[in-house]
């Protein structure tokens, strides 16, 4: 009995102290706000010198927290920034400037970030704590701060939103895909500029739609139409004999329409339903049963391979080529459609669907949507170019592989310099 009730006392002791602690960090937090922020962490001016080897010591002044840990550890300085400075200078030791573009996640009170922008570097830091940010502008005010190429933004990267700026860059680089210039620019711009299509798979499983398995989410949120239309969740009345028209490619592909009240208002002017109305008279959706997130989107067919899994370009080229095999088929086996029939895709950035869906559309009548669109409708023929142009370029990614310590001191600086490393 008395030893029950001592644990107990000491579970109520502890549950107190917790309390007690979480109550002192939650008072911190408020009492911080005051006239510039930083009231209760005693903010303090300190300088540092950081010995560089290809010029004189640079000296950083960084208003930084007087209480240890007080807010959380990014308001202090640490050694690590220091030791990656080192790293990130000794990629060119021969220039007095380190003229490179940097992202810093995780930026803290900033010591790496005015030690770069000292050296010449475009920096953008981030960080999730509003009383870094505000220690950072506060250095900023210092006289050897200015002029420097500094910005800095508040990131919480466990924000999937957060996450989802992908979409959004693409329709700054690419505004309009709608011809095989703008595809192959859209495919370079993924490669080179915003990440790779790593960064792209990231993003779609960051907004929930996909699956550990690598196939795209079925489920209600998000709630991806053509997906469950391929894995046979969604079924449209009266399709049973539309879908045999696919012919022989019915086991591999789903035909699927718009919503009736879409069909209906094709050739409507009215602005309301120019934005969402079917192009044509006659409008049908293609979509795969594949459901593998290489597949998704025609911007990524042939790039899963760069990152070791999925199909090469030349298998993407005979999916495409099956795809136009099957859409022509159906619009052959289908009364009503004339001979012009056009094929067309929505490119990443410009879709609204993150499933795979080409537009099957009757040329012949056409609706004031297909103009209104025109900017976004990537031809089927386009994708299959830019894909044909890639295999006779002999484009052959090769995937990043992760190198032992032994191996990097092997190897001279100029031999590291043909590795990409990626954290």
């Amino acid at each position: 009995m008395a030893r029950s009730q001592l644990r107990r006392g000491v579970a109520s002791a502890l549950a107190a102290a917790i309390a007690a602690k979480l109550a002192a960090r939650r008072r911190l937090s408020c009492d911080s706000l005051d006239s510039d922020g930083l009231g209760a962490l005693s903010p303090t001016l300190r300088e540092h010198t950081i010995d560089t080897e290809a010029g004189p010591p640079l000296t950083v002044k960084l208003w930084e927290s007087a209480l240890p840990f007080a807010g959380g550890p990014g308001l202090r300085s640490w050694p690590s920034a220091r030791h990656l400075l080192t790293y990130l200078r000794d990629l060119e030791p021969k220039e007095p400037r380190f003229r490179r573009k940097v992202l810093e996640l995780g930026c803290g009170c900033g010591l790496l970030a005015f030690a770069l922008g000292l050296l010449g570097a475009e920096v953008t830091a981030t960080d999730q704590s509003e009383e870094a940010l505000t220690l950072c502008a506060k250095s900023a005010t210092e006289r050897r701060a200015r002029g420097l190429r500094l910005a800095f933004r508040r990131l919480d990267w466990t924000d999937s939103k957060a996450c989802r700026e992908l979409l959004k860059e693409l329709r700054v680089v690419a505004p309009r895909v709608a011809e095989v210039a703008e595809l192959r620019e859209a495919r370079r711009a993924l490669r080179q500029d915003l990440g790779g299509v790593g960064a792209l798979k990231r993003e779609l499983a960051n907004a929930g739609f996909l699956e550990p398995t690598g196939m795209l989410s079925t489920g209600d949120k998000p709630f991806n139409v053509f997906a469950r239309a391929g894995k046979g969740l969604l079924k449209q009345p009266n399709m049973e004999r539309e879908q045999q028209a696919l012919g022989e490619y019915q086991q591999k592909f789903v035909i699927c329409r718009n919503r009736p009240e879409n069909d209906l208002h094709w050739d409507s002017t009215d602005p309301y339903w120019v934005s969402k109305a079917s192009m044509s008279r006659r409008h049908r959706f293609l979509t795969t049963k594949d459901l593998h997130w290489q597949w998704f989107n025609a911007l990524v067919f042939g790039m899963a391979c760069e990152l070791g899994e999925g199909s090469s370009l030349a298998e993407a080229i005979r999916e495409v080529e099956d795809m136009k095999a099957a859409a022509l088929s159906y619009a052959k086996s289908s009364p009503g459609w004339s001979e012009q029939v056009g094929l067309f895709v929505n490119i990443f950035g410009h879709n609204n669907v993150n499933s795979l869906f080409v537009h099957i559309i009757d040329m012949e009548e056409l609706g004031p949507s297909f103009e209104a669109q025109g900017y976004k409708n990537c031809p089927l023929d386009a994708v299959l170019k830019v894909l044909k142009e890639e295999v006779e370029e002999h484009f052959q990614p090769q995937l990043l592989q992760v190198l032992d310590t032994a191996a990097f001191e092997r190897h001279s600086a100029a031999d590291m310099a043909v590795f990409e490393l990626t954290a």
